[in-house]
Parts: structure tokens; C-alpha cells; sequence
């Protein structure tokens, strides 16, 4: 296990091309599976009746929320409550403590195979965020009780342990949730905001840092994944808040599931085009999942065998489709119509396209642009807005630094950026066009 955690360092990139490299888009299609199964298992500790079919995948993705009982692991460390916890909760600490003893060993070594600080974080940063939501239900557990006819209530993994009994497994459980949750996640929030300034300021090491945070999404969706981690966490939420009220946690992770599929269709902020109508399905089937269960429907039953059968249609898709993407490399570039969604022209095509439209543009009077503008949409108006940055921000060099605003580590403008050069611009035409006017020449003329 260690040593794959250490080798997962070296598939953490310096970069962040603008299109998906096949490292990133394997981690893409990971993320999102891993994410689905730990919903899944999320889902499972409803107290429902589902059929056996059902059952052998909600046991099966209880792996993915650290279950010992499907380990075996209790028959090896005894039967003991406080033990079996805290080996599942040292495992983030230690796998990170792990990072941190290999980046200082490397300094044993050559110049060039030594460990950069920054990689690690973004390492570190990697595997916290592929483990949220199980990190999420491992600190919840202290807190998440059932009731028993007599009143007394037991832990929901661990029958054995009445909740009214103090001890080391509350406190253990809230450290855990500071540090590696809501911690983690203001870190990860903290990051989103500063991201656009950093790659403005070209601090590379911030920036390579909260790699994982971008690295998979369109340039207009940085953030996305601050708000997409939050899915797992709200599940187990509802979990812990109406523990014995199956019909309420229903109705509830109906109402996330929605939420969150509702966000997922108005972003659409996978690098890959592909991913985000597979990601859209995924969120689909467990949203349909719990819609049809046994406590919301009564042929439920049927219902959910059919939905669980489609569930694991699309997980194996896309584990083909993982295998695909390693075994044909080629499969990311701009002439592949399935992954892409469609053919995207080539880049000699859209050159020419563009200045073309520039020259006309210039032909045009500004009356009747702004004539046009104002009869279009809001959504059209923002459409060539986000376009207008992104193209400031890519090609368009900034007037005191004429070299590219890509960033820090070779990643593409953030619209942030576009967009305060694009008003640096404007600025500098109405200056121009002012400074036409006059006769005389000002003194803000005379700089120009």
C-alpha cells in the first residue's frame, strides 16, 4: 500500500496543459468512479429492504468507505472497538506522514531525482481528495447511532458500542473531522479563490501545489471541485441527522442528488466532453436509485434491481473506457469524434477563421455592433464575453509583460486574468479614441 502511495507521486505532472494528457484523464475517470462507489456505499446504510441483487453491490462498495468487516481485518486485530477505529483512522495521517519521510529521504539523491515540497503537497492534496467522502464517513462514525426499543442507541458500525457510553471515540472522530475535513476543505476553498492571482503573480509553487484542484477541469470551471467534493459529505450528513428516519433520509439524498446533478448539467467542467455526460449518468442512476427504492415506491424492489443492473452498465464503461485511454494514446486529440463529443476543427482552420473575423470586424461601424449587442440575449452576451476573455487571456499578450499569461507552470489563463486584461485593453482603445478626438495632445495622451 505504501508503495503505491509513494508511486503515485510520480504521476503528478509540472504542468497543466490545456487539453486532457492521458495521466489526467485516467484520474478523471477515477475520480468519478471512485466518487460514485462511495455514494454507493453511502446509500447502502439505509435501512431498507432491498433484494439480494441490490445487496451484493451495496456490501461489495462498503470497501470504499473502509469497511473491516469486508477486509477481514477484525479476525487479525481482535474485536476490540477502539482498535478497529483507529486503525482506520490513522491511515490518512500515515499516508501522508508517508509522502512526507520519502520527499525527505530523496534528498539523499541526485539533484534531479529529489522530491519538490510542492509536488507533495499536490500528491498529498490528490489522494485527500479522491478519499473525501470515506474520510468524511470514518470520522462520522462515533456520532452515528441507531435506536433500540429500550431507548438506548448503538453505533451504526459498531452495535457493540451504546453512544451514551463516553470515551476516546468521540474525541478521536472530532480531531479527525477538523483536521481532515473541514479542514481540508477550507484548504481546498482557500486555494480556489487565490488560484487566478497566483497564476497572474506567476507563483509557480502555490500553484503546482493546488494542482489537484484544476487539473482535470475547463479553465471557466477551476472551482468546480471545492463545490463537487461536498456530495459525499452532505450523504453521510443525512445519514447521521435522521438516522432513524428512513422515510426523511430518502426524501433528503433525493434532494442532494438533485442538487448536485442540477450544478453538474449547468457547469459541464470536465476537460473531456465525454466525462461529463458520464458523469450526468452516473449521478442519474443513484438519483433514480433512491428514488425507486423499496421505502419510496412499492414495486421497488423490481425497480431498483433494473437501476442497479444500469449503475453498473456505466461503472463498467467506464472502466473500459480506462483501459481504452491507456491502450490507445492517441485517443484525446482533436480528431477523435467520440471522446470529444463531435469534430473539433483544427487548430490552421480556426487561425484563419479568426483573423478573418477580425478584419471584417474592423470594417464594421461601431453603431451597428452595439446595435446588435443590445437586441442579443443575456446568455449569448455572456457566451462572447467568457469567449473574448479567454482569448485575451491565451493569445493576446499583456502590455507591460509580452509573453504569455498561461500561468505559472504552463496553464492556460484563468478567466479571472482574461478578464482584467481585457478591461486593461479597453481602457487603452478609449484612451486612443479620446486622445483621436483631440486636437491637442493631453498629457495621458502623451504616454501612450
Amino acid at each position: 500500500f505504501l508503495m503505491i502511495v509513494a508511486c503515485s507521486y510520480y504521476v503528478v505532472s509540472n504542468h497543466i496543459p490545456p487539453r486532457a494528457s492521458l495521466s489526467e484523464s485516467v484520474s478523471m475517470i477515477t475520480l468519478v468512479m471512485l466518487n460514485a462507489a462511495q455514494c454507493l456505499a453511502i446509500i447502502g446504510l439505509v435501512d431498507l429492504s432491498w433484494p439480494s441483487e441490490v445487496e451484493i453491490f451495496f456490501s461489495t462498495s462498503q470497501l470504499f468507505i473502509l469497511d473491516l468487516d469486508l477486509y477481514g481485518l477484525r479476525c487479525i486485530m481482535g474485536s476490540q472497538t477502539f482498535s478497529n477505529y483507529l486503525f482506520t483512522v490513522l491511515l490518512v495521517p500515515v499516508t501522508q506522514l508517508w509522502l512526507v519521510l520519502c520527499c525527505w529521504a530523496s534528498s539523499c539523491l541526485a539533484k534531479e531525482r529529489q522530491w519538490s515540497w510542492p509536488r507533495v503537497s499536490c500528491t498529498m492534496g490528490s489522494l485527500l481528495l479522491s478519499a473525501f467522502s470515506t474520510t468524511t464517513m470514518v470520522a462520522l462514525t462515533p456520532f452515528m447511532c441507531y435506536g433500540h426499543p429500550n431507548g438506548s442507541r448503538s453505533l451504526l458500525k459498531y452495535p457493540e458500542k451504546l453512544c451514551e457510553e463516553p470515551g476516546v471515540l468521540d474525541t478521536t472522530g472530532l480531531v479527525m473531522l477538523t483536521l481532515y475535513v473541514a479542514g481540508f476543505w477550507v484548504v481546498c476553498l482557500y486555494g480556489a479563490c487565490c488560484l487566478p492571482s497566483w497564476m497572474m503573480q506567476r507563483r509557480r509553487d502555490m500553484v503546482l501545489s493546488f494542482r489537484f484542484l484544476i487539473f482535470r477541469l475547463r479553465v471557466d470551471s477551476w472551482w468546480f471541485e471545492v463545490v463537487w467534493m461536498l456530495r459525499g459529505p452532505s450523504l453521510a450528513l443525512v445519514i447521521l441527522l435522521w438516522a432513524d428516519q428512513t422515510a426523511v433520509q430518502v426524501y433528503t439524498l433525493c434532494f442532494c442528488f438533485a442538487m448536485h446533478l442540477l450544478f453538474l448539467t449547468f457547469t459541464w467542467p470536465w476537460k473531456v466532453p465525454i466525462m461529463n455526460w458520464f458523469d450526468t449518468l452516473v449521478s442519474l442512476f443513484l438519483l433514480s436509485l433512491v428514488v425507486v427504492s423499496p421505502s419510496a415506491r412499492q414495486d421497488g424492489e423490481e425497480a431498483s434491481t433494473v437501476v442497479m443492473a444500469l449503475f453498473a452498465t456505466v461503472i463498467a464503461v467506464l472502466v473500459l473506457l480506462v483501459i481504452f485511454v491507456i491502450a490507445h494514446r492517441g485517443a484525446l486529440t482533436e480528431q477523435n469524434v467520440f471522446f470529444n463529443l463531435g469534430p473539433v476543427e483544427f487548430p490552421e482552420e480556426m487561425r484563419a477563421k479568426m483573423q478573418f473575423f477580425a478584419h471584417e470586424l474592423q470594417k464594421v461601424r461601431a453603431s451597428r455592433i452595439e446595435r446588435v449587442l443590445d437586441q442579443m440575449s443575456v446568455h449569448d452576451l455572456r457566451l462572447i464575453s467568457a469567449s473574448l476573455d479567454l482569448l485575451v487571456a491565451e493569445i493576446i499578450p499583456e502590455p507591460e509583460q509580452p509573453t504569455d499569461v498561461t500561468g505559472a507552470t504552463g496553464s492556460p489563463g484563468s478567466p479571472t486574468a482574461g478578464r482584467r486584461i481585457s478591461m486593461q485593453l479597453l481602457r487603452r482603445s478609449q484612451t486612443v479614441n479620446h486622445c483621436a478626438s483631440e486636437q491637442s495632445v493631453p498629457e495621458e495622451c502623451a504616454s501612450e
